[in-house]
């Protein structure tokens, strides 16, 4: 089911939680974004991408039945080697029909990529910059580990330099990337905005044949502070990313050290997204100190997922699991089975989200969505 992995990504990119070990949100934005070039439902010739979406769905938020409608939209450009640049928009309405409110989901995606110096070269330099707008009237899942109990708006944007330096083996190279990002969050009535720089040595590569980056980051540094006097300081090491086809894991482990001013303690993130045979997994896991923007304070949030999906011709089928724990606070357990078919450009897809257990008032929410992708 193609539409699947185009809302996935929308959606689960916008709920990033604070601080990270390092700009990982950055990576895992990024992570896809050389996909579909090469095959689409749409236009696409290898360099060029272009696709749209329109469907209608029907969902019980708050155990009431909603019906809307939803758009998206894709355009792309890539180069040689693994240069790219690449906007996505998506909007979607519901109406609940017993209290007439109206949902809406609104996102809109931007990322770039460019590489100077061959591909061979002892020395080069990459540029980077994401860019995420986001906007939601239904609380979800990520929101609650993220410590916001509100809809909320987002405005995030992340840039990284890297100077590739001499070569540290067949392809790697040693790295000095400094990266900068922002976010400003309104929720609730309030605005909140956090900068972070983030400073890494590392050793990163572009294996023959692949559009993406490895990076194994030996030491990165970062700060982190807020409008409110909060801040941050981690120490981390790991991979950002190893892709599929590089020793067939394509995998993050993610570990660190932070401070807060006020608190410390370990951090990590640690997942992976390995397709096998048709069979998809993945499985995450995280643990770090989160902001909460009601107190001003930092707070251990600990979360976990496991996915498993299976597509066989038409059909593309699956269960995930997702759940969260925050210090003194709220928790959650959730199992999400789904089932999507795609054919000939259309594409349904149903699931249903069973709150196993919940401190908060989270309920089972059941989706059915007709798309016709273009």
């Amino acid at each position: 089911m193609r539409a699947v992995p185009f809302v996935v990504l929308v959606l689960a990119a916008t709920a990033a939680a604070d601080p990270r070990p390092t700009l990982d949100d950055f990576y895992e934005r990024t992570r896809t974004r050389q996909d579909d070039f090469d095959r689409c439902i749409g236009y696409c010739d290898g360099r060029l991408l272009a696709t749209l979406l329109v469907g209608a769905e029907t969902a019980t938020p708050d155990a009431e039945v909603g019906y809307g409608g939803r758009i998206g939209m894709e355009g792309g450009v890539r180069g040689d080697g693994p240069d790219i640049a690449r906007a996505k928009l998506w909007g979607s309405v519901l109406r609940v029909d017993a209290s007439g409110r109206w949902l809406s989901d609104l996102a809109g995606h931007l990322t770039a990529f460019k590489s100077y110096g061959e591909d061979r070269d002892d020395t080069g330099l990459n540029l980077s910059l994401d860019a995420l707008v986001d906007h939601h009237d239904e609380l979800r899942l990520a929101d609650i580990a993220a410590l916001q109990m509100a809809s909320s708006s987002t405005v995030d944007t992340e840039a990284e330099v890297a100077y590739l330096g001499p070569k540290l083996d067949k392809d790697g190279h040693i790295t000095a990337a400094l990266g900068v990002a922002n976010r400003i969050r309104w929720s609730g009535g309030e605005v909140q905005r956090r900068t972070s720089v983030s400073f890494a040595l590392a050793d990163r590569a572009f294996v023959r044949g692949m559009r993406n980056h490895a990076q194994l980051d030996f030491l990165r540094a970062k700060y982190t502070s807020w409008d409110t006097g909060a801040h941050d300081v981690t120490l981390s090491t790991g991979y950002q990313r190893l892709p599929e086809g590089l020793d067939t894991l394509p995998l993050w482990l993610l570990v660190g050290y932070e401070w807060t001013g006020s608190r410390s303690g370990l951090v990590a993130q640690i997942g992976m997204d390995l397709t096998y045979n048709g069979v998809r997994i993945t499985p995450g896991f995280e643990r770090h100190l989160e902001l909460d923007p009601m107190t001003n304070a930092f707070t251990r949030v600990t979360s976990g997922r496991f996915g498993i999906s299976h597509r066989l011709g038409f059909l593309d089928y699956g269960i995930a699991y997702e759940a969260a724990s925050i210090e003194h606070g709220a928790r959650f357990h959730a199992l999400t089975p789904r089932v999507g078919i795609a054919y000939a450009g259309f594409e349904l897809g149903v699931e249903y989200r069973v709150m196993l257990a919940s401190t908060m008032e989270l309920r089972n929410r059941f989706a059915l969505a007709l798309d016709r992708r273009f």
